[in-house]
């Protein structure tokens, strides 16, 4: 090997090493972000099971949210069939639709959807109280959920 081969291996060698050093410093960067990022969000109904971002108004949040507004509709519509009170399977019903427009309005990403996301927080907590006092803590929990997803984005949107 010519003295000039030995410079350039030397040279390329330390290049590998130097682009291996950054790559480290990278990936320890962003598992320092992941577990920051966990951090985030917390939702006080089943906190463990959540997706969970400080970044603000990531798809990951809405897609999230619209999850629990699917997860609420079928639980209040469920509830709704279920209840031998008419006037709470009203209300079910209605949370349950409200749910679905707001799920709807995020998935098309219309221009308008703080509008009913924030109607849609404010309904979903007031259904999941009457679901507890009513002792249906499963559509309690939906509610609260789906409450709580919503308040998030709501607070989010520039309307």
């Amino acid at each position: 090997m010519t003295k000039r081969d030995s410079k350039l291996s030397n040279l390329h060698g330390r290049s590998i090493m130097q682009q291996n050093t950054r790559n480290q410093k990278q990936t320890n960067q962003t598992n320092q972000t992941n577990q920051t990022n966990q951090a985030g969000w917390q939702n006080p109904v089943n906190a463990q099971d959540r997706i969970t971002t400080q970044e603000p108004m990531s798809q990951v949040e809405l897609d999230q949210c619209i999850q629990d507004c699917i997860k609420c509709s079928d639980v209040c519509l469920q509830s709704a069939t279920n209840s031998s009170d008419q006037q709470h399977a009203v209300y079910l019903r209605d949370c349950s639709e409200l749910c679905l427009a707001a799920a709807h309005f995020m998935q098309h990403q219309n221009p308008l959807y703080g509008y009913v996301v924030t109607s849609a927080a404010e309904v979903t907590q007031h259904t999941g109280e009457r679901c507890e006092q009513m002792g249906d803590t499963n559509c309690a929990n939906a509610c609260k959920n789906a409450s709580w997803s919503l308040e998030q984005i709501a607070k989010m949107v520039a309307y």
